[in-house]
């Protein structure tokens, strides 16, 4: 019926781990949202000096954190968000993390010493000091397809290559553009971008070859960190010179969308699997923005993290987002939000966003359900109840104010 709005049922019913920061609850809302798993509230780790990179490692459930200014790796349990190992000794200025999910082994580019120093994921002990690469490496993104690391030097405008089995340099220089600082991988296609501060553009390698396949795609002033959606296959590139975000097609190796404004001084990305969404962290905004890796769009404000934020990290069996904050010596943790559900072009249908909270020292879970039908009516209803143990979730007033989603008019 055009004009109307039907609510049948404003009850969630979820089943959670008391107390368990990383339980997993699954619910339903009459008559087919699924509603997954609720993460903490924002929480601080405290950590080593200037923090500047995150990598998540799958297969222990760990968060690696460069501690640049402690020429150390910290490591965070990421089931209770506290620290499990405060300092594991690499080289000097550690800036670039990556995770190789063939052997369990982290990768750790030495900004200033000029190598990688490898780290047993397993153990929590360096097996390999130092990896000689070139001049400052920046970052280090893994090649599933190859086993190979590739590691971006800013001072030396190449591309080092190091075999993950054999922890050897296999090709030692690949040029690409000025100063190249991140990295990262295209599972759909095989192909390694590499981010040129130095001439704002993204420098394409084959990973079969070895070879650069596309010297040059422009990107925005100062494009210093990429993030690849694969669900999209599309690569989302931050430039701290021009506060924005520029899309990259995979498949056709060319700019989609030009600019997305995000906050002051974006730096590092990340793409989290279980929402679709892009996180980016504006170092000079004390922020991280969310983009929705379908549409393009900026999702919700910007959220409050610590002081210089450079990189993100996703959790990917939960979607916790890690954010190494540079100045304040830690990291924050926050949940991401999650729709649900979304209605079709011209008719009716709903959707909801849930995410954790605080509230006066509370820990609350809370859900803005949004109902619309044929000719834009919309109802909102914001539901929330305590975090720890099951139970419904309660009408709370009042709802905030709604915009019915694209095409439900």
């Amino acid at each position: 019926m055009r004009g109307t709005v039907l609510i049948a049922v404003l009850v969630f019913t979820l089943s959670l781990a008391p107390c368990a920061a990383s339980a997993h609850a699954t619910g339903s809302l009459s008559p087919s949202i699924t509603v997954p798993a609720i993460g903490p509230p924002e929480t601080s780790i405290p950590v080593g000096s200037a923090p500047f990179c995150v990598a998540f490692d799958s297969a222990t459930g760990s968060v690696y954190v460069a501690d640049s200014g402690a020429a150390q790796v910290t490591v965070v349990n990421a089931t209770t968000n506290t620290v499990a190992v405060p300092s594991i000794a690499v080289g000097s200025n550690p800036i670039g993390l990556a995770f190789d999910t063939a052997n369990g082994y982290i990768y750790v580019a030495n900004h200033n010493s000029a190598n990688v120093t490898v780290i047993n994921g397993a153990t929590n002990k360096v097996v390999v000091p130092s990896i000689p690469v070139g001049t400052r490496p920046f970052s280090i993104a893994f090649d599933s397809s190859n086993g190979y690391l590739y590691v971006p030097n800013e001072d030396s405008g190449n591309v080092t290559v190091i075999n993950g089995t054999t922890n050897k340099v296999v090709v030692p220089s690949i040029p690409v553009g000025a100063q190249p600082t991140g990295v990262t991988f295209d599972s759909s296609n095989g192909y390694v971008y590499v981010t040129n501060l130095g001439s704002d553009n993204v420098t394409v390698i084959n990973g079969a070859t070895n070879k650069v396949v596309v010297p040059s795609i422009p990107a925005g002033s100062e494009s210093e960190y990429a993030a690849f959606d694969p669900s999209n296959d599309t690569l989302f590139v931050a430039n701290p010179g021009s506060n924005n975000v520029t899309v990259i097609s995979g498949a056709t190796n060319t700019v989609v969308v030009p600019s997305i404004a995000v906050g002051s001084t974006p730096r590092g990305l990340a793409f989290d699997a279980l929402n679709g969404y892009v996180y980016v962290a504006n170092w000079g905004g004390a922020s991280v923005t969310a983009i929705d890796g379908a549409t393009h769009e900026v999702v919700g404000a910007p959220i409050p993290v610590g002081t210089d934020p450079f990189t993100v990290a996703v959790d990917s069996s939960n979607g916790y987002v890690y954010v190494p904050n540079q100045a304040s010596d830690n990291v924050t943790v926050f949940a991401p939000s999650y729709v649900i559900e979304r209605g079709s072009s011209g008719g009716s249908g709903s959707s909801a966003t849930i995410f954790g909270l605080s509230s006066g020292g509370a820990d609350v879970l809370v859900a803005l359900l949004v109902i619309w039908g044929v000719g834009g009516t919309t109802a909102a209803v914001l539901l929330s109840r305590p975090r720890h143990g099951p139970g419904a979730l309660h009408p709370a007033t009042p709802p905030p104010p709604v915009t019915p989603p694209p095409g439900s008019t």
